[in-house]
C-alpha cells in the first residue's frame, strides 16, 4: 500500500513539472513608453483583442481586411514576438507600436 501511495505521490509532482515546460511567459525586449511589463502586458493584451475583433468585423461586413490570419484570435504572443523582433532595446510608442505590428501582420498574413 506504501509503495503504490508514493507512485502516486511521485507522478502528481511530476505532472505541474511537465505542464510548465510549455508554457508561454511573456519577456519584453522593448520598452513600450514608460510602463512597466505587467502594463505593457495589459497593453498589448488590448491591442490583441482589438486586432481580432477589427478583422472579424470586416471580414464579417464582407470589407477588405489588414491581415488574413488563420483563426479567429492575434496572440498576444505573437505580438509581443514581433515587437522583440523589430524594437529590441528600444524605447518605443504605442504609436509605434501599432505600426510596427500592422506592417509585420500585413506581411505575414497577406490577403491574397
Amino acid at each position: 500500500m506504501q509503495k503504490e501511495l508514493l507512485i502516486v505521490i511521485a507522478i502528481l509532482f511530476t505532472i505541474p513539472a511537465t505542464a510548465n515546460q510549455d508554457a508561454w511567459a511573456p519577456k519584453a525586449l522593448f520598452q513600450l513608453e514608460s510602463a512597466n511589463l505587467e502594463q505593457t502586458m495589459l497593453w498589448i493584451s488590448g491591442v490583441s483583442y482589438a486586432f481580432s475583433e477589427y478583422s472579424d468585423q470586416l471580414a464579417k461586413s464582407g470589407k477588405p481586411r489588414l491581415f488574413c490570419r488563420t483563426g479567429r484570435n492575434v496572440p498576444s504572443s505573437l505580438l509581443f514576438e514581433i515587437l522583440n523582433k523589430k524594437h529590441p532595446k528600444q524605447r518605443i510608442t504605442s504609436e509605434q507600436a501599432i505600426g510596427s505590428l500592422t506592417q509585420e501582420l500585413r506581411e505575414r498574413f497577406p490577403c491574397s
